[in-house]
């Protein structure tokens, strides 16, 4: 009868952690991109195309505080950009968004990793309470620039 005293909270600890440490496991492993590619999914409901073979070359993220406010910007090269031709409806413009320098300077990106406008094509998305995300795909580098707001 002692021999069965460990075998329903060992069973009990197996179900319980296994899950969480392979979880852990997993997310450790996974390229850097697709901690960024799961935020922007959830606060934006934007599925990036995973098997693009996405790069990350530029992370920025001063998104403190509690509730995550901030700016944060990235940038990221692919092998295939097919599918981000395709992604949204893009808007082509030879200046940058209104905001977008601001963000930029504030964060202190250097010049070399600033999206080239002129050659860029945009996708702009804001949400109640001011949060905004903006999209500059180059789609002859295959190159993805995502600067974020929160507020």
């Amino acid at each position: 009868m002692t021999s069965k005293k460990w075998f329903l909270p060992a069973v009990l600890a197996a179900i319980l952690v296994l899950p969480v440490a392979c979880y852990t496991v997993l997310y450790l492993l996974a390229p850097g991109y697709a901690g960024h590619f799961d935020v922007v999914e959830s606060n934006w409901g934007v599925t990036l195309p995973w098997d693009a073979g996405w790069q990350e070359v530029y992370g920025n993220n001063q998104r403190g505080g509690f509730h995550g406010d901030g700016l944060s910007y990235y940038v990221y090269t692919c092998e295939d950009g097919g599918a981000m031709d395709g992604l949204f409806d893009w808007q082509t413009t030879k200046t940058p968004h209104a905001n977008c320098e601001a963000w930029l300077d504030e964060l202190g990106v250097p010049a070399d990793v600033r999206p080239p406008y002129t050659e860029c094509s945009l996708k702009r998305m804001t949400q109640p309470g001011g949060d905004e995300i903006l999209f500059w795909w180059h789609s002859v580098a295959k190159t993805l620039y995502i600067a974020e707001s929160y507020q």
